[in-house]
């Protein structure tokens, strides 16, 4: 685990009542995040099991997903960026969960050259929905790629849309024909939301997830959207609730000038989202 700090901020998010977490990059030994969030006395975690040692899932064992069970349905052997689970809770449909890890854009790797592994990753999901029948799939984790970039948004990657009219809309016309949506409603928590309020000394929420840190890049937007959810639109309705997480209560996930504490905690912040089962 990156930071000094993080087991003890897994174990007070641990407390909230978090159903499920998704370690994009978790350590290969993954004993001790499942150690840190077991340490507090309200609820227990186990680890989902997965072929994947990089992308990790550990469920709440009391909650709506009590007596759920998990299927793996798809490994990336390669390279171990991606892992599909699908989830059958007792009384609801299931769902397939994607979690992802893709290649970084620092310092060498292209738009374009993300955008040909989102495609590999569109295909590979299209894929396993073949497989299991249905779309009833949430894609998560560090995506590496803006909203905007083309491995996102292009119809042949994993063309995934700001709205959810789109969503409804964008595949009715015929260039877009044969390619599945995404709907991305990451887009609502890039930049000063309408809805944002002055925080405690002056300090707006965070306008992403990763702050690129360089002033020699005059191109350079700073902050980035890298780490997303995507729904297709057959769960697109049922997301209730997301954030940027920045802190866990106790402990702030940013500084004073509202960048990740990259040393201390993490040097992404994570997301939090429901949704109504």
């Amino acid at each position: 685990m990156r930071g000094s700090r993080l087991p003890a901020c897994l174990a007070r998010l641990a407390g909230q009542e978090i159903d499920v977490f998704l370690f994009a990059e978790c350590p290969t030994d993954a004993a001790p995040v499942l150690a840190a969030l077991n340490n507090q006395t309200t609820n227990r975690y186990a680890a989902v099991t997965s072929q994947s040692a990089r992308v990790r899932f550990f469920v709440r064992q009391t909650g709506p997903l009590t007596g759920a069970t998990w299927h793996d349905r798809f490994f990336d052997g390669v390279s171990d960026r991606i892992t599909a689970l699908e989830c059958q809770p007792r009384g609801a449909l299931s769902f397939l969960v994607i979690g992802a890890h893709l290649d970084s854009p620092y310092p060498m790797l292209s738009a374009d050259g993300r955008a040909e592994w989102a495609r590999d990753v569109a295909r590979d999901v299209r894929t396993v929905e073949t497989d299991i029948g249905h779309a009833r799939t949430l894609l998560v984790g560090d995506l590496n790629m803006n909203p905007f970039e083309g491995g996102l948004v292009q119809t042949t990657a994993l063309h995934a849309v700001m709205s959810r009219h789109l969503a409804d809309v964008v595949v009715r016309h015929s260039a877009r024909d044969g390619f599945p949506v995404f709907y991305n409603p990451m887009w609502s928590c890039f930049g000063d939301r309408p809805a944002n309020r002055i925080q405690p000394r002056g300090r707006r929420r965070p306008p992403g997830t990763y702050y690129l840190d360089t002033t020699k890049d005059r191109a350079n937007a700073f902050w980035q959207m890298l780490d997303q959810v995507l729904l297709r639109p057959a769960l697109m309705d049922q997301l209730t609730h997301l954030e940027i997480v920045e802190g866990d209560g106790a402990e702030s996930f940013v500084s004073e000038e509202g960048k990740p504490r990259a040393n201390v905690i993490s040097d992404h912040l994570p997301i939090r989202f429901e949704i109504n089962l």
